[in-house]
């Protein structure tokens, strides 16, 4: 097993994206925090909402022709 794949447990967060993207709110540059307390994705320099998750206990299956 890399040891670059291990998730850091000291980190309050984990990063969304491999890579810096350029935040629409602030200009920044960021990966993107998941906090374990937060259903979304969020800025790490301004804390603006990127993506939120909704959990619901219905399945729903896609198909895709191609």
């Amino acid at each position: 097993m890399n040891g670059s794949n291990v998730i850091d447990l000291s980190r309050r967060y984990v990063r969304f994206y491999a890579t810096h993207i350029e935040c629409d709110f602030c200009g920044e540059l960021s990966r993107g925090r998941i906090y374990d307390s937060m259903q979304a994705v969020v800025c790490g320099s301004c804390g603006g909402v990127w993506w939120t998750f909704e959990h619901s206990d219905e399945w729903h299956e896609e198909t895709w022709d191609g």
